[in-house]
């Protein structure tokens, strides 16, 4: 049986089922996962501080062995 409704005023497939989702609600901050990153930066930082000059010497040694090793 066909509708009387004119084809073009019919939602379409995608339209019906976008009115079943939920609205996406606004953005909003969310602390809880801010305060989560920030100890693990603070977490990281910490681990990483006594590291660094190792990781700087490293990189110190291996472009003065670079620059001086003949091409």
């Amino acid at each position: 049986m066909a509708t009387a409704e004119p084809e073009e005023q019919q939602p379409s497939t995608a339209k019906k089922a976008l009115r079943t989702v939920t609205k996406l609600p606004g953005g909003h901050p969310n602390e809880q996962m801010s305060a989560v990153g920030l100890v693990m930066f603070g977490l990281l930082l910490v681990i990483m501080l006594p590291i660094l000059p190792v990781i700087a010497l490293v990189w110190l040694v291996g472009k003065v062995l670079e620059s001086v090793r003949p091409k």
